[in-house]
């Protein structure tokens, strides 16, 4: 495309916008998991419970590795390379 930049290609422009539309949901998803986590500790704050939860975390690692995910999210939560 002779003459045309990136910033006027229609097809880059397309792909930006969705992706910062993406990006906008992942940061919404993001914001209201901290809530729910917040309402949870005030919760188990409340009657004594403990916050960390090791069988839950250890749950959700294997929900989250499933087979479909190949163990990357397990990895990524882990720190792993």
């Amino acid at each position: 495309m002779a003459g045309t930049t990136v910033n006027d290609d229609p097809l880059i422009k397309q792909l930006r916008q969705q992706i910062s539309d993406t990006d906008r949901s992942i940061v919404d998803a993001i914001n209201a998991r901290l809530r729910l986590v917040a309402r949870l500790k005030g919760y188990k704050e409340s009657r004594g419970i403990d916050f960390l939860d090791p069988e839950r975390e250890e749950w959700m690692l294997q929900y989250l590795a499933r087979p479909a995910l190949a163990g990357r999210v397990e990895r990524a939560v882990r720190g792993d390379p």
